[in-house]
């Protein structure tokens, strides 16, 4: 992880020559591993579009790595009265449904 990160800011454009990115391990967040990727910006004025183009590569190389960004969405159904629903023998997909209608 911290070679690929490191290596998807030090290819970017805008960085300074000859610097190397800092990646580093800084905490947990749930179940996952956070870091920090620091860089040397070459004209500050350029900051925001150094920081999008790194963002785009590292987003690339994650990929290429089979690592996945985000969450995938959560279905939430909810039944208000589940011994209603259990007696009726009502599966939580048709309470959903019928409540969309």
């Amino acid at each position: 992880m911290i070679k690929a990160l490191q290596s998807a800011a030090g290819t970017s454009s805008g960085i300074v020559p000859g610097s190397t990115p800092t990646v580093y391990a800084c905490g947990f967040a749930d179940a996952l591993v956070a870091y920090e990727l620091c860089f040397a910006v070459d004209d500050f004025a350029h900051t925001a579009d150094v920081k999008s183009e790194v963002i785009t590569r590292v987003i690339d190389a994650l990929q290429v790595e089979g690592i996945r960004i985000g969450t995938l969405p959560a279905d939430v159904r909810i039944i208000r009265n589940v011994a209603e629903a259990s007696a009726r023998k009502i599966t939580p997909s048709a309470v959903a449904q019928s409540s969309a209608r």
